[in-house]
């Protein structure tokens, strides 16, 4: 970990592997022996070698919740600034 400290990397990191990365830096058992089905990735490997493991995914994805498939491009109301 200390090889890591102000050092920066190239790794896709998506909102859904931050579970099973905190799961395994704080040593807890990994999701997946628990007989949870996850999605996300450990990216410990980052953080042990940031330079080294820059293929640890080909891509990330995000996704943006719609409200009604009748109405699609209808978002969410939003509330009011300075109301």
């Amino acid at each position: 970990m200390k090889a890591s400290i102000g050092q920066t990397t190239s790794v896709l990191a998506e909102a859904v592997d931050f579970y099973p990365t905190l799961a395994a830096l704080v040593g807890l058992p990994a999701p997946e022996s628990a007989g949870q089905q996850i999605n996300g990735t450990s990216l410990v490997p980052a953080f042990d070698d940031p330079e080294g493991s820059a293929g640890m995914k080909d891509a990330a994805y995000s996704q943006f919740a719609k409200p009604s498939r009748a109405r699609p491009f209808v978002f969410w109301p939003t509330p009011q600034r300075n109301a």
